[in-house]
């Protein structure tokens, strides 16, 4: 059996402002570098983070042979430990442009990709994009951005408006303990996760916080101590704009290299 390196963490300043966070399994060294087609940056999907690939790389490590392999699994803006942004703009092209400055970073000039829902979305617009970069797309549970009609736009931006106004109003989630964070998660959300799946992405995906106690007899202003998510709470709301299936398609047709789309079978994760 191959070893299996141990993740380090790793953050990428970009010229934003925004600080990216992300996990770096390696066996590459300044000698033995990885090739072009076994450097894989890893995106995760809607609310996730880069605990996403926990599972899957050490299987990819155990699978791909003991030449020199590198996996970079990324907490995109506004998820995990990454930063925030302050313009609320997570169209999925900003993603693009953020991921243009990680490679440049890690001067990876040719490399492949490997998303898991909106990740894959992502990664298929920066493999259309930056198609001579790209030498392998690995798609899980995706095939391209999800794209609605230009007549359905205006609607649509009117529910997020709606939505975001409403958002102001709402409470900040709070958990006592990590364990009942981990059962929000495995029982909510638009997919039931096996709690243990559940563990690894929440793990991640959480910071403290101190709220006041509502049950506190005497009014002394107790605070309770416990969790809330990570994740920037505009992304919880539909995106003001989505593309048009004319936009996602000449994204698509622009990409070059093997795309390989995994689709899952089971609703449970």
């Amino acid at each position: 059996m191959h070893s299996i390196p141990t993740p380090q963490e790793r953050t990428f300043q970009l010229r934003n402002g925004i600080v990216l966070a992300g996990k770096h399994w390696t066996t590459a060294t300044s000698t033995a570098p990885a090739r072009d087609s076994r450097r894989f940056l890893a995106l995760h999907g809607h609310l996730d983070n880069a605990g996403s690939f926990d599972l899957l790389a050490p299987l990819m490590f155990q699978q791909l042979g003991p030449e020199p392999l590198e996996i970079l699994a990324l907490d995109l803006a506004g998820h995990g430990m990454s930063s925030h942004r302050q313009t609320e703009d997570y169209n999925l092209w900003r993603f693009v442009e953020d991921l243009d400055q990680v490679t440049e970073q890690l001067q990876w000039h040719k490399h492949a990709l490997i998303g898991h829902s909106m990740g894959g979305a992502v990664c298929t617009l920066y493999a259309g994009l930056y198609e001579s970069r790209v030498v392998l797309c690995i798609l899980l549970d995706n095939l391209g951005p999800w794209a609605r009609p230009v007549e359905d736009q205006p609607r649509h931006l009117l529910t997020h408006i709606e939505q975001k106004k409403n958002l102001a109003h709402k409470r900040m989630a709070f958990h006592p303990t990590i364990e009942s964070a981990c059962d929000a998660r495995s029982k909510g959300g638009d997919f039931i996760l096996h709690p243990d799946s559940a563990k690894v992405l929440v793990t991640r995906g959480l910071r403290p916080v101190e709220v006041p106690n509502p049950n506190d007899p005497n009014n002394n202003n107790t605070r309770l101590q416990g969790w809330t998510w990570s994740t920037d709470r505009i992304l919880t709301i539909q995106p003001a704009q989505t593309l048009a299936s004319g936009y996602a398609r000449a994204f698509l047709c622009r990409i070059t290299s093997p795309v390989l789309a995994v689709m899952a079978s089971e609703d449970t994760l």
